[in-house]
This record gives structure tokens, C-alpha cells and sequence, in this order.
């Protein structure tokens, strides 16, 4: 889920800043990754050593509320390079230009890729059936999204791209999400 949070997160990053201003605000993203990284880490161990994990969780659901109300006001209802302008982020109208088979598809890869990956870790090798299987699985998910989303982002209008192919072709983003 963290890892899906903070690739969301770079790509809301990209389309917002103005390339010109990558540099300062990369600078001040990873500065709060580092904090949250360090920091984090030592509250939930204090929380741990005195408490239960109980808490942890406890104190994420007021951070989630906050969270999604900073993003729900604050997010721009349009992004700069983006077609449309009709509707905001908690638009009903805007619902149509949601990506669900790119999202659907997404999905399934990751799935696909971290199942088999746990079923390492608990003793299923490598090259079991499942496991290869699983592996396939994601490979032919991978292909999938990859011609759905260079056919949503260059022969449609709607839906909007999960994951737009600038950002395939942009090594910059892609460096940072890898």
C-alpha cells in the first residue's frame, strides 16, 4: 500500500510541478521522505516499547482523515497539461474519465508480482508451478497495460490514462518510480 501511496505520489508531483521547478521540489520531497523515514521510525518504536501495535493503527485513521481532506481541497481540479477542465476531483460528472480497466489492469500486476514473491518467503520455491505461473500472469498483465495505456493516452479522449505514456517515455519519471 506505501508503495502504491508514494508512486501515486510522484506522479501527482510530475504533473504539477513545471519541469523547471523539478529540481527545488524533488529537493523538498525527499527531504520529508528522509524526516518521515527517520522520525517515523522512532515514534512507532516509542509507541511499540509503551503501548501496543494496536496504536500505530489507531493514530493513522485521525493522519488518513487529514490527509485526504488536504487532498480533496487542495488538489487542483485540473492539472496543466490536461484536456479537460469540467468538473473537480470529487466530481460525480467526473467519473467517466477515471481509467478503471488501466487501474483493474494495474492491479493484477501488482498482485501478480508480489504473490509469488511471498510465496518465496514462505518456503514455496521459486520454480514451483504456482509460482511461475504467477510470474506469467504478471508479465502478460505488464503487456496488457502497457498497449492499454498507449492506446488510452494516444487514440482516446476518455477515460484518462492511469498512468500516462509521457511519463513511459520521460526517463526522469521513470527513474524516480523505479
Amino acid at each position: 500500500m506505501g508503495a502504491g501511496i508514494y508512486s501515486i505520489g510522484s506522479i501527482i508531483f510530475f504533473e504539477i510541478v513545471p519541469p523547471r521547478k523539478f529540481p527545488h521540489y524533488s529537493a523538498l520531497v525527499s527531504i520529508v521522505i528522509t524526516c518521515l523515514a527517520v522520525f517515523g521510525l522512532l515514534l512507532v518504536g516509542l509507541i511499540n516499547a509503551h503501548t501496543t501495535w494496536r496504536w500505530i493503527f489507531y493514530l493513522n485513521l485521525p493522519t488518513w482523515f487529514i490527509s485526504f481532506s488536504l487532498l480533496i481541497l487542495l488538489l487542483p481540479s485540473t492539472m496543466p497539461d490536461q484536456k479537460h477542465t469540467n468538473g473537480t476531483l470529487a466530481n460525480v460528472k467526473s467519473l467517466p474519465r477515471i481509467d478503471i480497466i488501466g487501474a483493474v489492469l494495474l492491479l493484477g500486476l501488482c498482485i501478480f508480482i508480489v504473490a509469488p514473491l511471498q510465496l518465496a518467503v514462505s518456503g514455496i520455491s521459486f520454480g514451483s508451478v504456482v509460482n511461475i505461473v504467477l510470474f506469467v500472469c504478471a508479465g502478460s498483465f505488464s503487456v496488457v497495460f502497457l498497449f492499454w495505456e498507449r492506446f488510452v493516452t494516444t487514440k482516446r479522449e476518455l477515460p484518462e490514462a492511469a498512468f500516462p505514456w509521457r511519463l513511459f517515455i520521460d526517463r526522469r519519471v521513470m527513474g524516480m518510480i523505479l
